[in-house]
């Protein structure tokens, strides 16, 4: 945690423009502005009920470019347990309306502790952002800020990171899997510079495993500044399982 703060205050614009860094969470595109780049850090925790916990550190960045397309790149390394490289991820976004944005995303991931060769992943999703109550609540699909970088189902430590994808892909030496998921949530504006959000949904995933199907609940309160500051606590809720898996994130990000 201490290494993503060092990032931040190093990378931290002196001056933020209006049209980048906007107080409402509800008011901002769904993809950053042409020309603008957002350079984003996280530390991620994850444990579950068995005594399993994974540290990881995330740095990463997008950049909005012309046709109203934003790309990005995030680069994850685990710490605990066994340090090393754990996946990298690309993605793309486009806007395809001022309330919509379709995602693509794909990325490189470690299954070296099998002595295999890495696996890849990938999926495409769409962020929706639909007003309930002007400048107060909204109703999304996805997310289009703050959102980690796709991971796969299965891995020496699975990261259940679909990146909020409709449909995904993941590719390995054991097999191909997929997953299909509808996810579904609610942003509030709590003030001019703090909002909360509440996610659910539904995700079935299928192939060289077992098949088996999600109902994932998360919540994020978010901070906005010059670095915004974005908590995250989730749990996927495997329905085949009675083990618990949990998930806590936070993550900053800072826009120039």
């Amino acid at each position: 945690m201490k290494f993503c703060l060092a990032v931040l205050a190093v990378m931290a614009p002196s001056a933020v423009r209006a049209d980048v860094a906007k107080a409402s969470f509800l008011e901002r595109a769904l993809v950053l502005p042409e020309h603008v780049v957002q350079i984003h850090t996280a530390y991620d925790l994850r444990f579950d009920d068995v005594g399993t916990t994974v540290h990881q550190v995330l740095l990463g960045f997008e950049v909005g470019v012309p046709g109203g397309l934003q790309l990005g790149l995030s680069l994850v390394q685990r710490v605990t347990p066994n340090l090393g490289f754990d996946r990298l991820a690309v993605r793309a976004a486009y806007l395809a309306h001022d309330q919509i944005a379709v995602r693509v995303d794909g990325g490189v991931y470690d299954t070296k502790i099998y002595g295999q060769t890495p696996g890849f992943s990938g999926g495409m999703g769409v962020s929706l952002r639909i007003p309930l109550i002007s400048d107060l609540i909204v109703l999304t699909s996805g997310r289009f800020t703050g959102l980690p970088p796709i991971g796969p189902r299965f891995s020496p430590w699975p990261s259940f990171s679909f990146a909020d994808d409709l449909i995904t892909v993941d590719v390995n030496a054991l097999g191909l899997t997929g997953s299909v998921g509808v996810p579904i949530g609610v942003l509030v504006q709590l003030a001019p510079g703090v909002a909360a959000g509440l996610r659910v949904g539904y995700r079935h995933t299928f192939g060289a495993y077992a098949t088996a199907d999600y109902v994932p609940v998360g919540v994020d309160l978010l901070a906005s500044g010059a670095i915004d500051v974005i908590v995250s606590a989730e749990m996927p809720r495997k329905l085949q399982s009675a083990a618990a898996v949990y998930e806590g994130r936070v993550l900053l990000q800072a826009r120039y």
